[in-house]
């Protein structure tokens, strides 16, 4: 598998891990729709910086033939910091069904966001440096 289709997949499946969680949330009666609408948007917000910037980087640079030596470190240190930020985020979310409250959501929300923002500074320049590393790589093989 590509190393960018990974991350992408990584990013993806915590992000729809966490919405389904606030969609199960509202079709169990815990929260109301305009909280879900609301919720769900907030929680895009936290996703949003690293999956747009996965998916610009991805269509900018185009297809890139993978396993070269040089892009195994930079792909390694933004797949663990990818895993490590979603996982935590989908823990977070989850523990919203373990708990009682009445703005649970919202308040684990809040909590996501400063959890999201503390851990910016790993998994941001993580991303950045392995989308830039394989995008200057494909950039050079083609002769351009």
């Amino acid at each position: 598998m590509h190393t960018r289709l990974l991350l992408f997949l990584v990013w993806i499946f915590g992000y729809a891990i966490s919405l389904l969680m606030l969609v199960a949330m509202y079709f169990h009666g815990d929260i109301q729709l305009q909280d879900l609408s609301s919720d769900s948007s907030s929680l895009t917000t936290i996703f949003s910086p690293y999956l747009t910037s996965i998916v610009a980087f991805w269509f900018a640079r185009g297809q890139s033939k993978e396993g070269h030596r040089e892009e195994k470190m930079p792909f390694y240190v933004a797949f663990v910091c990818s895993i490590l930020y979603n996982l935590v985020l989908v823990i977070v979310t989850a523990s919203i069904f373990f708990r009682e409250g009445d703005s649970l959501v919202k308040d684990t929300i809040a909590t996501e966001a400063n959890l999201a923002g503390g851990m910016s500074f790993l998994v941001g320049p993580a991303i950045g440096f392995f989308f830039g590393k394989s995008g200057r790589q494909t950039h050079n093989r083609n002769g351009k």
